[in-house]
């Protein structure tokens, strides 16, 4: 701090002294928080700029038969540039240096770094989910697994599957019986099978850290919960989400619904496919986009 200036023949009392200093010292502390605070949003814009994600994305071509390319974006909307042109690839998912799509119903991967294409499970797969290590697939509507370090593969004994979760500990599907669907639960070998739901006909499940979500196609597409260990099925109230149309390869809960900071959003069938959201610690709902939402 600089010294507290007087002049040549001037004298003062102590008391007078400090107090000067300590006025002096208020007005340093002001100028160096000032300084301190454009600093640090220097530094904030710094990492702002630096920092930033990129998010992979599927186009489609203007043909009667589409064929789909691979983008990526920067999340700050710049950047925008096509990395593998007319891929084929579809319903993609980022992992690590790898992006994992569907091409001409095979299991693919696409190295980020070496921008090869590498096909994992040759034919008859309708569609995937990622755990840490492997890749669950439904082919021929048969559940089956590949590690994607070894390459290993393995046919599960879980059959008539339309959709698959994962979370760290179990595997979830909708199964197929005499025209319905239940929800089952395995461990993930695909052995140890417990029933979650059994009355009520499941399409497109989602799910959060303790429940599953699904619309009930017996109650006139409501959406219901249960949890994970398959106790307090209900329904969330009167709200009704969107059900499947029995193609396999369309069904994705993920396109229709999704949990985030304790909401549930979905579009709703009978607002015109708005998108909603409902609290689902107090169950209140709202609207969020008013107009049509496709996915």
């Amino acid at each position: 701090m600089a010294r507290l200036q007087l002049n040549p023949e001037e004298t003062i009392t102590r008391k007078e002294y400090l107090k000067r200093k300590k006025k002096q010292l208020k007005g340093f502390n002001k100028k160096s928080k000032l300084s301190y605070l454009l600093i640090l949003a220097l530094i904030l814009l710094a990492v702002y700029v630096i920092i930033q994600f990129y998010m992979y994305y599927v186009t489609e071509g203007y043909t009667y038969d589409p064929v789909y390319s691979l983008s990526l974006i920067r999340t700050d909307g710049f950047n925008d540039k096509l990395i593998f042109q007319n891929s084929g690839m579809h319903n993609i998912i980022s992992k690590d240096e790898y992006i994992y799509g569907i091409k001409n119903e095979s299991l693919c991967r696409f190295s980020k770094l070496a921008s090869e294409l590498e096909i994992l499970v040759d034919t008859g797969v309708q569609k995937f989910t990622l755990s840490n290590s492997r890749v669950y697939y439904i082919a021929n509507n048969k559940l089956n697994y590949i590690d994607i370090n070894s390459k290993e593969k393995r046919e599960l004994s879980v059959d008539n599957v339309s959709e698959v979760l994962i979370d760290e500990n179990y595997i979830f599907v909708a199964k197929e019986k005499k025209k319905k669907k239940m929800l089952v639960r395995y461990n993930l070998e695909g052995e140890e099978e417990k029933i979650l739901v059994d009355n009520a006909n499941v399409s497109y499940i989602i799910k959060d850290e303790s429940k599953i979500y699904f619309v009930n196609k017996d109650d006139s597409n409501k959406i219901y919960s249960v949890s994970k260990d398959g106790g307090d099925t209900s329904a969330l109230g009167d709200l009704k989400g969107v059900s499947d149309n029995g193609n396999i390869k369309e069904i994705d809960g993920d396109n229709f619904m999704f949990v985030s900071e304790g909401n549930l959003y979905y579009i709703n069938p009978d607002d015109n496919n708005t998108l909603w959201k409902i609290n689902l610690e107090d169950k209140n709902c709202e609207k969020v986009i008013h107009s049509s939402v496709q996915i």
